[in-house]
Parts: structure tokens; C-alpha cells; sequence
């Protein structure tokens, strides 16, 4: 997870993202990273912005967006993550589940076409679970590449559709389509 955006050195092989290899020194990674959306475990939001200010900050501040239309997308984005009326709000006053709907329209408003959810499930109740799967989900029927990085083999059953088993590093098991639902009995065999 963390080596596909180069946060950890790589030591040997090569990662390719986007058509680009990021171990090649010649590669503009912060050039790769502008298409690369991260939705952390523990979220990384500013404690000290709005929740309208977190989703607005990146897109202004990389003049990709004037600060009105930054404010106008990122309005309809709390919309459809159903956090319009938190938009005043500071991210410590929102549970869990908001938070994670949160960092999802960070990702999506900062123009990201690949997006990477560490344990998006991770702490949260059945209901915000449910929510956070349907979100994804419509991220991905978007055309958006979507990375999900968890261990909760019913939400993986539930949104994905191409499943990688790693081991040591490596694919060790590739599951497409109706062979998802072989998942328990591959992973039981590692």
C-alpha cells in the first residue's frame, strides 16, 4: 500500500502505476502521485479546518480550482457523501463513519482517478460498514480505479471485483468475477 505511492524506499523490483515506473529515477512521482488518492486508516484530516475547508484546501492551494469553485464541487460531493450539513463542522465532531465519507470526498475533489482505502471498514459500526461499501462501490462504477486494502473477506466479497491474495510480497492468487466467492477456501491454503 504504501509502496505503490513511494511513501516506504523500494529495494528491489519495480512498481508501475499508471502506465508509469515508479522506480525509475527519471519519473516525476509527484507528477504520478497528482492521479493517486489515499484514504488512510486513521483518516489524516486537518483538526483545525472545517469539513468544507479539508475537502477545498488541495484543490486551491495546487491552483487546480479558485477557492468558489473548490467551495461549489465540494458542497455537492458533501452531498452525496451525506455530510452537506457538516460542512461548518470540525472533523473531530463527526464519528467514524463520517470521517471516512470525509477523506473520500478529499480524494475524489482533489481530481484522483486511483484511489487507495487502507481497512476502509476498520472501526467502524455495521451501518457506516454498509455505507462506506456503497461509496466505494459507486467510486469504482465511476471509472475510478479503486485499491482496497482490508482483511474483512465479506466487504471484499460484497464490492470488489478482481481480488489479489499477497504473500511474501507477491500475487499469490488472482480471483475474478463468481471465483470471489471461492475466497475463504484460497486463503485458507496460505
Amino acid at each position: 500500500l504504501r509502496s505503490l505511492n513511494l511513501l516506504e524506499e523500494v529495494t528491489s523490483g519495480t512498481i508501475t502505476v499508471d502506465g508509469f515506473d515508479l522506480t525509475d529515477k527519471k519519473t516525476d512521482v509527484d507528477l504520478v502521485r497528482e492521479n493517486i488518492g489515499m484514504v488512510f486508516q486513521h483518516f489524516n484530516l486537518f483538526p483545525h479546518m472545517t469539513v468544507l475547508e479539508n475537502i477545498t484546501f488541495a484543490p486551491v492551494e495546487h491552483k487546480r480550482l479558485t477557492q468558489d469553485e473548490a467551495n461549489k464541487l465540494g458542497m455537492e460531493l458533501l452531498e452525496k457523501v451525506g455530510l452537506a450539513d457538516k460542512a461548518d463542522a470540525s472533523p473531530d465532531s463527526l464519528s467514524g463513519g463520517q470521517k471516512q465519507r470525509l477523506a473520500v470526498a478529499v480524494s475524489v475533489l482533489c481530481g484522483k482517478n486511483i484511489l487507495i482505502f487502507d481497512e476502509p471498514t476498520s472501526g467502524l459500526d455495521l451501518k457506516s460498514m454498509q455505507e462506506a461499501g456503497r461509496i466505494i462501490k459507486r467510486l469504482a462504477d465511476d471509472k475510478k480505479t479503486v485499491i482496497v486494502i482490508t482483511h474483512d473477506i465479506e466487504f471484499i466479497k460484497t464490492i470488489c471485483s478482481r481480488v489479489l491474495i499477497l504473500s511474501g510480497g507477491k500475487i499469490v492468487k488472482e480471483l475474478c468475477g463468481e471465483k470471489k466467492n471461492e475466497l475463504e477456501m484460497q486463503l485458507e491454503t496460505f
